[in-house]
């Protein structure tokens, strides 16, 4: 059961796009559209593309949702099926996973990708400290 009524909503209604735009404190960003693929499967798919814009760059919605709708319509190279998730995140995760695998993401997006890892498990481990701290007090 999904948690997510975004997702629910999109695979109801069929050939509506959604949007999500992430956006790094780092600088650099993604836009995706996303929307039921269009041909019946057994399974929940979403079928996705993704816009990006680099962190020298001035992040505009609009363009990025622009590029991301384009690359939904027409590109080959873009434009991936992802079975869905528990969530959006999720499933928008795995869809930039599989590009990932492809290799064809932007390089400062994958160096990004393996820094925050690096800082979320850093900051679960802080985090996880305190609280250890905070019961022991």
């Amino acid at each position: 059961m999904r948690e997510d009524g975004r997702i629910a909503r999109l695979l109801r209604e069929g050939d509506r796009v959604g949007y999500r735009h992430l956006r790094f404190r780092e600088g650099g960003a993604v836009t995706a559209a996303f929307r039921k693929l269009p041909i019946p499967v057994n399974e929940d798919v979403l079928q996705m593309a993704f816009s990006f814009c680099n962190p020298t760059d001035q992040f505009s919605r609009v363009l990025g949702r622009d590029i991301s709708y384009s690359r939904l319509e027409h590109s080959g190279v873009y434009r991936i099926a992802v079975k869905v998730r528990h969530t959006l995140e999720e499933t928008l995760a795995a869809g930039l996973d599989l590009l990932r695998e492809r290799k064809k993401i932007p390089t400062w997006l994958v160096r990004l990708a393996e820094t925050t890892i690096v800082l979320e498990a850093n900051s679960r481990r802080e985090k996880d400290g305190e609280s250890l701290a905070a019961q022991a007090q």
